[in-house]
């Protein structure tokens, strides 16, 4: 049997319709459907990549918002800035199945709370790296995303990688090593919600 090309598999991936031969073949073949769908996969991780990577002119719009934020101390208009998320969910404390105590999970939920949005992250372990899955969800009236996301090392405020939300409040930080970190997320809305302790052991 003649599996379809990779450029082929690449084409159904993206959208194009396929011809009733490559139909007819992906009824048959598993492993075109398998390959079919690792295409598909990795076709959504990169668009998604695209979308949370800000332009230079986002950064310089969220940079001038940050330091317009922080150049007016006015001590109640700066407690509202900032707000810093309590963690109230940590997939890794819970309970593991009987039978796999003591066995670390290879992705686990964490959810952290502010007065103006939750910040979900959903982390997947993948060797001695991270994947982050994120999602801003507002509780206020006024929308915080989109919103740009700075993620540092514990102690160093220098940003190792920064990424946008969609409007949504999507956003995916990838290939991380495993550590600590702290998380800033600067919303369109003035909003400044900081994660001080980060933990993708």
């Amino acid at each position: 049997m003649e599996h379809l090309s990779d450029q082929q598999l690449l084409d159904l991936a993206g959208g194009q319709a396929p011809t009733s031969r490559q139909t007819s073949h992906l009824d048959v073949c598993e492993q075109c459907r398998r390959s079919l769908a690792q295409f598909t996969t990795l076709l959504g991780d990169l668009k998604i990549d695209g979308l949370s990577t800000p332009d230079a002119a986002t950064l310089a719009r969220y940079y001038a918002l940050a330091g317009e934020i922080q150049t007016q101390p006015s001590g109640l208009s700066s407690l509202l800035d900032r707000l810093v998320a309590v963690l109230s969910w940590d997939g890794r404390t819970q309970l593991a199945p009987v039978g796999q105590r003591g066995v670390a999970p290879s992705a686990y939920r964490l959810l952290y709370s502010t007065p103006r949005a939750e910040i979900e992250l959903m982390v997947e372990q993948a060797g001695a790296h991270r994947n982050v899955e994120g999602d801003l969800i507002p509780l206020a009236d006024a929308p915080v995303a989109p919103a740009l996301i700075q993620l540092d090392r514990a102690g160093d405020a220098t940003p190792v990688l920064e990424a946008e939300t969609t409007a949504g409040g999507r956003f995916h930080l990838r290939d991380l090593p495993a550590g600590h970190y702290r998380l800033n997320v600067y919303g369109q809305d003035g909003s400044h919600l900081v994660v001080e302790a980060l933990d993708l052991s």
